[in-house]
């Protein structure tokens, strides 16, 4: 598997692209991250952004 970055992605996100045309976005938060502010990405990013229902 190739990765490169791209100048306009995020610091701590990377984008992993399927032949199929599925994305997994992965986002690294620091250790040192407030727990209350990681709980709520945490939160956030576990919404997905699109269904398969979305596609058809």
């Amino acid at each position: 598997m190739r990765l490169d970055r791209y100048p306009f992605e995020l610091f701590g996100i990377m984008y992993l692209c399927a032949t199929n045309g599925t994305v997994i976005v992965l986002q690294a938060i620091p250790e040192s991250t407030d727990p209350a502010l990681a709980t709520s990405v945490l939160a956030a990013a576990g919404r997905a952004a699109r269904t398969d229902a979305a596609r058809q």
